[in-house]
Order: structure tokens, then sequence, then C-alpha cells
């Protein structure tokens, strides 16, 4: 299969290439790397701890209120011929204490403790002879619970939960049994045994409602998750709007009785994703985040690899990331990401071909303004004007205002290599049309046109959210289309005088950065950034969308 996507990647590009050069030859092996994973990350067993300790929090209430979706069969009490039934579980305080261990391979096991409840049942049967009906209630601090689980990729991308293993632990405190209807002495026989028959009762209480939310409500509101959002979304993507509506879609096709897949919200969402499309703007482009197979789980923690990239829908990234690894040593921080330079670059392409990065400079932009005129004294407000750099242009059309209309001719490309190797190069390969504006009739013509050409080098900085670069020219060439009016000559001398608007004005360009391409579940807290061979590396502490945690795990979805 993999040899497969190489050529099919490989075919994409030549004709691509042969369709108007709209990759950079840089990128041209790169080819042979599609449908690599464009991100890695790694939760260390810090970041795992915190996730547990908020989702079994959110969890906890879940369960208590969950004896409506989960009937408890008549659970035995140890050796007695009793049974308990009907089971109400109340859990006082907010449950916390979680440990959480990576071994086995392959396993998460969370150790849950100091957990104060009580259950009231009803019993059934017979003891030392004696028929015993009625209500218990029992009380106890220090209730724990073992959850061995395991995370997986679903059909979507997201991540999809199997609890292994579940089990109650002995409350470390003394347990209190109390009835009205239970006399003594069978409540005192109840109240001495109680350390034997508690864990097993508390765990065929809290086991199965926990695997119910988890397993089915929980991987079903995963399903519901697209893992392809807008560029415009990814500021303030609304998660909930699009679960919600995702949920709605289904049940109303449900009740038509229409199609039926077990890999529920996939068309409803796409339609979703699909409605925000418009390929004039940046929020025609997407960021896949999803997960591109299983996680891997260790003691190092939990490791996924994903995409990463940004598209336009329906068209393919004709290169690939070049093989990215995570740092041997695992970080302090709770987050590890390596980001290739494909990531940028997959944006950079799509954003070429959909004019993305077109920009216009005329006599209203600030800045600029005051310097888009073929002549300039202290009449017109500004003592230097593009005439200055361009006096062939300025001789033949004088008292002229200027537009220039820049594209790129072939897609801007990011070159990342650690600092002593250089660090991150840029290049740019673009037009500029100069537009005379008619005094009279304000109407734009052309005026002639001029390719240019960028080196440089980039500065990167990190937010919470997105990557954003800052360009320091190194080479700047400007080749004329149109030698009567932009004479080469000029143009060459021009190069040197213009370094500091033409830097000013790639930099506009790229100032709204790239989105990292994290799951919306994450904030990433006071990221550092450091470069390698090809990738970013970022080290990281996050926060939680706890609003979202809370609807995953809820009985009914609610914008609420």
């Amino acid at each position: 299969m993999g040899s497969f996507h190489r050529t099919i990647g490989i075919f994409s590009c030549f004709l691509t290439l042969c369709k108007g050069q709209d990759m950079s030859p840089i990128l041209t092996s790169d080819a042979t790397f599609i449908g690599s994973p464009g991100v890695r990350a790694r939760l260390t067993l810090t970041g795992v701890t915190n996730v547990a300790r908020i989702v079994a929090k959110n969890l906890a209430p879940e369960i208590a209120q969950a004896d409506a979706f989960v009937l408890m069969a008549p659970h035995k009490l140890s050796q007695f011929s009793l049974s308990a039934s009907s089971p109400k579980l109340r859990l006082f305080g907010d449950v916390n204490q979680v440990v959480v261990n990576m071994v086995p391979i392959g396993a998460i096991t969370t150790h849950i403790t100091n957990i104060n409840a009580s259950i009231a049942f009803t019993v059934n049967g017979a003891m030392n002879g004696r028929t015993i009906a009625g209500s218990i209630d029992l009380f106890s601090e220090g209730f724990a619970v073992d959850v061995t689980l395991n995370v997986k990729r679903n059909s979507r991308g997201n991540p999809l939960i199997t609890i292994l293993s579940c089990h109650g632990v002995a409350p470390k405190k003394a347990i209190t049994v109390r009835s009205t209807s239970v006399k003594a002495p069978a409540l005192q026989q109840l109240q001495s045994t109680a350390a034997t028959w508690v864990p097993s009762l508390f765990e065929a209480v809290v086991c199965p409602r926990l695997e119910f939310i988890v397993e089915h409500r929980v991987n079903q509101r995963f399903a519901l998750l697209p893992s392809k959002i807008t560029l415009q979304q990814t500021a303030n993507f609304d998660l909930m709007r699009a679960m919600i509506e995702a949920d709605r879609e289904i049940r109303r096709k449900a009740r038509q009785n229409r199609r039926h897949r077990r890999d529920t919200g996939t068309g409803s969402l796409q339609a979703f994703i699909s409605s925000n499309f418009n390929l004039s703007r940046a929020e025609g482009l997407v960021l896949d985040y999803g997960v591109l197979s299983s996680p891997i789980i260790s003691s190092r923690g939990i490791e996924i690899e994903s995409s990463g990239e940004i598209s336009a829908f329906g068209v393919q990234t004709p290169f690939g990331p070049k093989p990215i690894s995570l740092p041997a040593t695992v970080s302090n921080e709770m987050f590890e990401i390596v980001v290739s330079d494909f990531v940028p670059n997959s944006f950079m392409y799509h954003g070429h071909r959909i004019g993305i990065f077109n920009t216009r400079v005329d006599p209203k932009t600030p800045h600029f303004g005051p310097t888009m005129r073929t002549s300039c004294d202290l009449d017109s407000g500004s003592l230097f004007c593009v005439g200055d750099l361009f006096p062939t242009l300025r001789d033949e059309f004088p008292d002229r205002e200027l537009v220039f209309l820049f594209s790129t001719l072939r897609a801007p490309v990011v070159v990342v290599h650690s600092e002593k190797d250089g660090g991150i190069k840029f290049e740019l390969l673009g037009l500029i049309q100069v537009m005379q504006i008619d005094p009279i009739t304000k109407r734009e013509t052309p005026l002639g046109s001029m390719e240019i050409e960028l080196d440089a080098k980039m500065q990167m900085r990190i937010t919470s959210k997105v990557v954003k670069g800052k360009v320091i020219l190194d080479n700047i060439t400007l080749r004329t289309r149109t030698p009567k009016v932009l004479v080469q000559e000029e143009l060459d001398d021009a190069s040197l005088l213009s370094r500091e608007i033409l830097q000013r004005m790639v930099n506009d360009i790229i100032r709204q950065g790239v989105p990292i391409p994290v799951h919306p579940l994450f904030r990433l807290r006071k990221p550092n950034l450091r470069l390698s061979e090809r990738s970013l590396i970022l080290e990281t502490a996050f926060t939680l969308n706890k609003r979202l945690i809370s609807q995953l795990t809820a009985a009914q979805l609610s914008r609420a």
C-alpha cells in the first residue's frame, strides 16, 4: 500500500509541475513520503496523569447518575446466600487522586483512590438460615478502583477507548452499614463481614457504569468529532456545535430509516465542514489533526502520529513529510510535539493555489501608501516614492499614483534545519504587476510587471495556537517582464534599495502564522521551541478543554 501511495504521489507531483510549477523544486524529493506522519506527539506520564485526573473528576458524577442507563443484575454478597439489587450510588467530594502506570506496554492502568461514597441497595436471601429482605445503606471513605484501558484509533482518526479491566478495592477506612428494615443480629453480621463483600459490590456498581459511559457514550461522541477543521475555525472552533449538529443529523436519518453506518456521523460532518468552504479565502483550507494509527502506549507515555496536513478540500498535496522522530529522552513537560516542515509547506502549497498570498499595495496601504507614486515632492507628502527606484517609470508616467499587485508564481517554501546547520530558510518566487491610477477616472491600467525572487532566513516564535515566522531577507532578485518600462538595470539597483519595503510586504503576507496541528481537546501553555532537521520540536504544558470533556461524558449533548 505504501508503494502505491508513493507512486501516486510522484505522478501527482509530475502533473502539478507540468501544470505551472506550483511546487518548489526543493520539495520534489519529498513526493516519496506522501501519507507519512507530519506530526508526532508524546503525552508523557505527567501529561497522562493530568488528563486522567480531569477525566475522572468529570466521570464520577456521571457514574453516580447512570442508574437509569445501566441496570445491575442481582449481585451475590460474598459467601452468603444474599444478593443485592437496585443499587443507588452517591459520591461525596471530588475524585482527583489518580495514580497512572503505563506498564504493561499497550495499556494504561489508573488507580483512583480516596473515593468517598455511599451505596443504597435492596438485599434479599438468607444468612445463617434466617431470611433477610430489606433496604441497606452503606458508607465509607477511601474507596478505590483500578481501571486498565487501551486507546486505539477509530475510523475517523479520533480516539477509541476500550476498558480492559476494572476492579473495586476495599476502602481504607471503616465501613458503616445501616438499615431500618434489616434488624440485628443480621445487620450486625453484615457490618462485621462488610470488608469481604463491599469491594465486590462497589465493583459491580461502578465498573459496568464506567464501561457504559466510556465505551458507548464517550466513543460515540468521539465519532461525532471531525478530524479536519478549516483554518478559519482553528482560532475558535466550536466543537460542540459540530458534535451537536452531527448528532441531530444522525438521529434524523435514523428516524427516516435511511442508511445506517456503524461509524456514525461521517456524512453529516463532511456536509458541515464543506458548508464552510470558500476557496477564495483561507477557510477554504482544512487542517487534518486526525490520528493515523493506534497510539503506542509504553513507559515513555502515549505516542501519537497524525498527518498535520493543511490542504484544500479534495486536493492532494503532491509531497509528504520526510521522516521525523520524537526525542530519545522523555521531557519533564506534559507534552512533546515534533512538527515536520511539511505542515507549513502544505499550507503554502494550497494557499498559493487558491491565492491566499495575493497582496495589493496602493496609496491607501498603511506604511507604504505615501510612497506609491511615480513623482514625489513636498506637495505630495513624501520625499521618497517608487518613482525614485524606477526613473524610467517616473519619466514616462509622471505624477501618477501606483498599485502593486503581488501574487506567488509557485508556492513559497520553508526548510527547517537545526540552528548549527543554518536554521530556517525561506524562499519565494512571485510576480508584481504595476498598475497606474488615472487621476480623473480612477481606473487602473497596467504599466508593467516584474518577477521577484527572495531568499531569506526565518525566525520562529510560538503561541498557544500558532507558529509565526518573521523573515530577514538575504537575497532579492527582480527580473523585468516589461523591459521598456521596468528597466533591468534599474531593477538591479532597486533590489538593494527596496529591501525594507519588500521585507515588510513578505512579513505582512505570513503574519497570521500556521496553526499547530494539535487536537482541540488540548490548549498548549508556554510552549518551548527548538529546531531539528526538517522539523520543529515543541515541549509544553497544556490545559484541557474541560467543557468538551464534560460534554463527552454527559448523558445529553448541550451547548450550555
